[in-house]
């Protein structure tokens, strides 16, 4: 299936505050069955992931901007590192949020970190946390300082303005990868097949 994403120009067009904090994003994008992953425009919470329990261990979320994301790729030197860019109002971001998490597991003793990065607003911390908790995302999590808004895309150097989004870096902190509207379809086994060739390069440290 291929995908269908948002123009970036009538997206920032479209896009004014309130659009952002009300608007909806085009979930029939994405087919979870194939892998195939869609996009999504910042949009009101859609999702309901209040299933996590008081037994479920706690996860890290810490506030940050385009700066601390720097810092934390940089605490991850001599790493392959995956960012995944997602937010809650994002519904392919959470139907393949646990692929993310299935990476972490499966091959972080071979060296693999990965970093989430909400763009959520701040007011919905805690049910950001409560689906971070849900997955079992026990890898660094940040919340954009900036929220839902455009200036979140800016500030992360996100040109095409959509959700879901990826980067792989090296071990070295090089950016080797992005995944996105603006470089065309892609599925998860692309971002499987970028870190597999990145992690048989070397050894952990």
């Amino acid at each position: 299936m291929r995908q269908r994403h948002f123009s970036p120009a009538a997206a920032f067009a479209a896009w004014t505050l309130s659009i952002v904090l009300s608007g909806c994003g085009d979930p029939a994008s994405s087919d979870p069955a194939s892998g195939q992953l869609g996009t999504a425009s910042p949009a009101a919470d859609s999702s309901n992931p209040d299933n996590a329990t008081e037994a479920e261990p706690a996860v890290g979320l810490r506030v940050g901007d385009s700066a601390v994301l720097a810092e934390v790729l940089e605490e991850h030197r001599g790493k392959v590192v995956l960012v995944d860019f997602w937010a809650t109002w994002c519904l392919a971001c959470m139907e393949h949020f646990p692929h993310t998490v299935d990476l972490h597991r499966r091959w972080g003793d071979r060296g693999l970190a990965v970093i989430s990065v909400s763009l959520d607003d701040r007011d919905s911390e805690s049910r950001v946390r409560r689906f971070l908790t849900d997955q079992g995302a026990t890898f660094d999590n940040l919340l954009s300082t900036h929220g839902a808004g455009l200036k979140s895309f800016d500030d992360f150097g996100m040109e095409d303005g959509t959700l879901p989004h990826y980067r792989v870096y090296d071990r070295e902190g090089r950016l080797h990868k992005s995944f996105g509207a603006g470089a065309g379809p892609f599925d998860v086994k692309d971002i499987d097949r970028a870190l597999e060739s990145l992690l048989a390069d070397a050894s952990p440290p």
